[in-house]
């Protein structure tokens, strides 16, 4: 009898153990497609899923202040491949940071990867919105926001004029 009681616990946790395995496999299978149309570069030949992240960053980047927004295509080697390339200028007290994450939680479910680098010489920054395609390991960038800011210009008035600074020093 007590052998028998054994062998169907054994039998059992060898099934639970398989089960186990089955919906770990299942849930990595599942987890690395980020919607049914498959990456976003396969889903560009139809296009829903590509107007659908340039409204996010276009209403992103107007809820920034975007002073300007330009939109050009980019071929990359031997017509081949491509990439958006989006031009904006923003305020001159714009931070990079803010426009990184937000766009990294709102492109999220679309399996999008966002990365920035930033150009000192020029005085850009670009926001890299990257694909990551399982099958291969590969990871292309299908669009680029490359940010530059406003410059303040000398001999533009400022905000507060100094009539206005003096009276709000002199009540102090």
């Amino acid at each position: 009898m007590m052998e028998n009681t054994l062998d169907k616990r054994v039998w059992l946790l060898l099934v639970l153990a398989v089960i186990a395995v089955v919906l770990v496999v299942v849930n990595d299978k599942r987890g690395t497609s980020p919607t049914n149309a498959g990456t976003v570069m396969e889903a560009m030949g139809n296009g829903q899923m590509l107007n659908a992240i340039q409204r996010i960053v276009d209403s992103t980047l107007q809820k920034m202040g975007a002073v300007k927004v330009r939109r050009t295509k980019i071929v990359v080697d031997s017509k081949t491949s491509s990439r958006i390339e989006v031009r904006a200028e923003m305020p001159a007290r714009f931070e990079t940071i803010r426009l990184l994450t937000t766009l990294k939680d709102s492109l999220a479910r679309f399996g999008v990867r966002v990365a920035a680098t930033e150009n000192l010489k020029d005085a850009t920054s670009s926001v890299h919105l990257i694909d990551h395609q399982p099958q291969g390991g590969l990871q292309q960038v299908f669009e680029s926001i490359v940010i530059s800011r406003e410059k303040i210009q000398k001999g533009v008035s400022p905000l507060v004029s100094r009539k206005r600074k003096a009276v709000l020093h002199k009540a102090q």
